[in-house]
């Protein structure tokens, strides 16, 4: 009886391994695992692209998609924690069909890179993205430079090969002249990018760090290796093409921040040549001008001190984009005001010049050219002695 009961327990147990074997290897003939790249949209979440995995078990028919770029917009507080870096993304999953039909919805191009893992490692990977997936465990505190949907991604292959090797894709680079590829046709947004994100960004990026962006980390994906004679990447493919709106995307447009600067540049010729008298309306221009400087100081300092953001912290713009801007434009004439003018006078030229002969840590946008001389210029109309009569 003794031996019947063993042999049955034997027996079970054997089943139930064998089906879980069966339930995680013998499939795994007919799996791809692939890497998914997406290209850059119209909107400005979406201006560097997008990354996911896709899981197809070409037996079963399951055809999913994992995402690590997702985040709940019922998140209590959703605004605030936004805006202090604080709002968790999560990892989401989606059918094949249905993630295909909005990057085709809103013409964006796929790509698809299938990676070369064994058996073995198409097991560990699609534990590792379960494991992740697990409500306790899909949510992560999102980083644009080191944290996002493609770095979560570029962190996997390691993890289960570390005999991965990534091989260099391009020359040496900073994150930020990596940003300003993808922005030619998105002028207004490089403008404000580059007033908001520090001196990180300026940092060479190495192999790794260069897989922030998704289509680095597809690059990078190609060209790594796994052996002498092995690469990583086996099969890639062309999904979805949309060459005319890709290349539409990318235009330069005529209406960039100079057309902006350039024009108020005009307007304070027409003043000093055509209007001899200051006027309460030229007074509150002058006012507005000045405090929309300060106003910016202040969301520049925020964004550095009161948030999560690693990319916005060190941010030299606040040598030019300074707060005394709040008070300088209400302050009477006399020796401090003068003083003051003069030190923001002097900041703004060294902020110029910095443009072209960067010496500081960060480097300042072009498109901050004119609107530094106006800057300068109306400061010092302000500060500037008044013709003595005799």
């Amino acid at each position: 009886m003794k031996r019947s009961i063993i042999f049955f327990a034997v027996l079970f147990f054997w089943n139930v391994m064998e089906g879980q074997l069966d339930l995680q290897l013998r499939p795994m003939d007919d799996i791809k695992i692939s890497l998914l790249t997406c290209d850059p949209g119209d909107q400005l979440y979406s201006t560097f692209g997008h990354s996911a995995v896709r899981v197809f078990n070409e037996r079963t028919g399951i055809d999913v998609v994992y995402n690590y770029g997702t985040f709940d917009t019922d998140t209590p507080g959703f605004y605030t924690k936004f805006l202090r870096g604080k709002l968790p993304y999560r990892l989401s999953k989606a059918t094949y069909a249905a993630f295909l039909y909005e990057y085709n919805f809103y013409k964006r191009g796929v790509k698809e890179l299938v990676l070369n893992l064994s058996t073995r490692e198409e097991v560990q990977m699609i534990e590792f993205l379960e494991t992740n997936y697990l409500p306790e465990n899909r949510s992560y505190p999102y980083d644009f430079f080191f944290d996002n949907c493609a770095t979560r991604i570029r962190d996997i292959i390691p993890e289960i090969n570390p005999n991965v090797e990534w091989q260099s894709v391009s020359e040496e680079i900073t994150f930020r002249q990596m940003l300003h590829q993808f922005l030619p046709g998105m002028p207004w947004s490089e403008f404000g990018i580059d007033l908001i994100i520090g001196s990180v960004a300026d940092r060479e990026a190495s192999d790794k760090d260069q897989m922030f962006l998704p289509g680095y980390l597809h690059d990078h994906f190609e060209a790594a290796t796994l052996s002498e004679d092995a690469n990583l990447i086996k099969e890639s493919y062309r999904v979805l093409t949309f060459e005319e709106e890709a290349k539409e995307r990318m235009k330069s447009k005529w209406f960039t921040p100079h057309i902006i600067f350039g024009l108020l540049i005009l307007l304070e010729i027409f003043i000093l040549f055509f209007i001899k008298r200051k006027s309460k309306a030229i007074q509150w221009y002058n006012r507005l001008f000045f405090f929309s400087i300060g106003l910016a100081s202040l969301l520049m300092l925020g964004l550095w001190f009161l948030t999560d953001h690693q990319a916005t912290g060190n941010n030299w713009n606040i040598l030019w984009a300074s707060p005394l801007y709040l008070f300088f434009p209400w302050m009477k004439r006399s020796d401090l005001k003068q003083k003051m003018g003069y030190l923001l006078m002097g900041l703004a030229g060294m902020s110029l010049i910095n443009i072209y002969l960067q010496f500081l840590p960060q480097d300042f946008n072009p498109y901050n050219t004119l609107m530094l001389l106006l800057l300068m210029y109306k400061v010092w109309k302000c500060v500037k002695p008044k013709n003595k009569t005799v």
